[in-house]
C-alpha cells in the first residue's frame, strides 16, 4: 500500500514499534501507560509460563483488557491521524466497533487460520483432523459454540462491545455480524494450507504470506 503511494499508520500496542519501523511505516501506540507501568510484560510473562486451563484463563483476561485499551485509546488515534480506512485483525473486535462508531470503512485481516465456526474445520484449540461423520461435524459445532461464547460472554468482550456500540447508537454484535463484518477478510494462509471450510463468507479471499525476508 504505501509503494502505491498510500499514508500507512500500524496501531498496536508499544512493542510493535520497531517492527513498524523496520518496514518504514508509521507507528500510533494504544495502552502506553500499560506497557510503561510493567502491567502488559507481566500479563504476557504469566501467560507464557502457563499451562493448560490457567494459560486459557490467562489469554481471555489479555483479550479482554486489550478490548478495553482499544475502545479506550483508538478514537483518540482516530481524530489525531484521519484515517480513511483500516485494516484490522480478526482478534481485535473493539477495533472494529470504533471504525463503525467513526464511519471509517474497514476490512478484516487474518494472520493464522481464520477464526471463522465452520462444522468441517476443526476449532482453533483442538489439534483434530476434519469430521468424516456426522458425530464429528456434531462435535466440532458443538466447541465452535463453546470457544465463541467462552470468548465473548467469559472474557466480556460482548459486553464491552455492546455498552460502547449503545453509547453510539449501533446494535448489539452478533456471531454472525462478527463473520460477516468488514468491506472483505483476507487472510495469509494459502488455500491449500487451510481445512476444508463449507461456510466461508462471500467476501473473504485467501492470499499468501506477508512477509519478506531480512524484514520480517
Amino acid at each position: 500500500m504505501k509503494a502505491r503511494g498510500h499514508r500507512v499508520t500500524v496501531i498496536c500496542n508499544p512493542q510493535g514499534a520497531a517492527y513498524a519501523e523496520r518496514s518504514g511505516l508509521e507507528f500510533a501506540p494504544l495502552g502506553v501507560p500499560e506497557h510503561e507501568s510493567g502491567e502488559s510484560a507481566v500479563v504476557k510473562e504469566e501467560i507464557a509460563k502457563a499451562q493448560g486451563l490457567d494459560a486459557l484463563k490467562k489469554t481471555i483476561f489479555l483479550a479482554s483488557n486489550a478490548t478495553r485499551l482499544t475502545i479506550r485509546d483508538l478514537p483518540v488515534l482516530m481524530k489525531q491521524h484521519k484515517f480513511d480506512a483500516m485494516l484490522i485483525d480478526e482478534a481485535c473486535p473493539g477495533a472494529v466497533a470504533v471504525a463503525r462508531a467513526h464511519k471509517v470503512p474497514y476490512g478484516i485481516l487474518s494472520n493464522a487460520l481464520p477464526f471463522l465456526s465452520d462444522p468441517i474445520a476443526p476449532p482453533i484449540i483442538t489439534c483434530w483432523n476434519p469430521p468424516k461423520t456426522l458425530i464429528g461435524r456434531w462435535r466440532n459445532q458443538i466447541v465452535w459454540f463453546i470457544v465463541i461464547k467462552m470468548y465473548e460472554i467469559v472474557a466480556g468482550i460482548s459486553s464491552i462491545i455492546n455498552e460502547y456500540n449503545a453509547m453510539h447508537g449501533m446494535g448489539k454484535v452478533t456471531p454472525e455480524f462478527r463473520e460477516q463484518s468488514g468491506i472483505f477478510r483476507i487472510a495469509q494462509l494459502p488455500n491449500c494450507l487451510d481445512f476444508p471450510r463449507e461456510n466461508l463468507p462471500k467476501h473473504f479471499f485467501y492470499t499468501t504470506p506477508w512477509h519478506k525476508p531480512k524484514r520480517d
